[in-house]
């Protein structure tokens, strides 16, 4: 099943409510405000206007626990044939940056539809989709900008590199933060 079929079958009102469940409150602190709120559901009534592109990805979202904590995060990528160098196992793509239309086209991993809601993957994939921006504009310039600084940043000489970046141990004595 595509995320085109599951985008028509889910309802509005259950994708925000996961949207909210996932990335609402959180220890008194609210993640999404009422306008990114409706700058989701603007991009959610969007899609159902575009063109499906054929993709040959296939999106996988899986639950990960980081350091100490206890809490599961969502992860949603992407796999095509690609095996990881020297293993069996398929390599795992960022999908972010990739136009919606070509979100709309990729199946779902049969593991992901079995375990899921469908308006859960749909919230999960609407917030990928939207990490950078809630325009396609914006998130296209967003990776162009990211990529440009990478360039730079690779032709910088050593002495460059080490007056433009800071070490995470420069960053948490800088800014007095314990991680």
């Amino acid at each position: 099943m595509k995320l085109s079929d599951l985008l028509k079958e889910s309802k509005w009102d259950k994708v925000k409510s996961y949207l909210l469940h996932y990335y609402g409150a959180k220890e008194n602190e609210i993640v999404f405000s009422e306008k990114s709120i409706e700058e989701y559901e603007k991009v959610y009534h969007s899609l159902f206007h575009l063109e499906v592109a054929p993709s040959e990805m296939l999106i996988w979202i899986k639950f990960d626990t980081y350091d100490d904590d206890d809490e599961n995060y969502p992860r949603v990528y992407a796999t095509d044939t690609t095996l990881r160098e020297n293993s069996t196992e398929l390599e795992h793509f960022d999908i972010t940056p990739v136009p919606w239309k070509e979100w709309l086209g990729m199946e779902i991993s049969d593991k992901t539809a079995k375990e899921l809601d469908l308006n859960e993957i749909v919230a999960l994939c609407l917030n990928e989709m939207t990490f950078s921006g809630f325009d396609e504009d914006t998130i296209q310039q967003y990776w162009a900008n990211l990529f440009k600084e990478s360039i730079e940043f690779q032709n910088m000489t050593p002495e460059e590199r080490k007056e433009n970046t800071y070490t995470l141990d420069e960053i948490t004595k800088k800014w007095g933060l314990d991680l």
